[in-house]
């Protein structure tokens, strides 16, 4: 049977993930009047991502289901 759960806040961190490496690869082509600005929504996208790994991983932990 497949956990929705799982499934659901897998597809979250694939997204969060992908976010941050978008917003980490512009930081090397944006000006430095705007790096300021790029370097806080690419911190952003990090905080998610870790906060979607987290929510993963507690759900590994309480449920049991990564190992089926």
């Amino acid at each position: 049977m497949v956990c929705e759960d799982k499934t659901r806040l897998i597809t979250a961190y694939a997204v969060t993930t992908e976010r941050y490496a978008i917003s980490a690869a512009k930081l090397r082509t944006t000006p430095g009047s705007q790096l300021q600005k790029a370097l806080a929504v690419s911190e952003t996208a990090r905080a998610e991502c870790v906060k979607a790994r987290r929510a993963l991983q507690e759900h590994k932990a309480e449920h049991g289901c990564f190992s089926k």
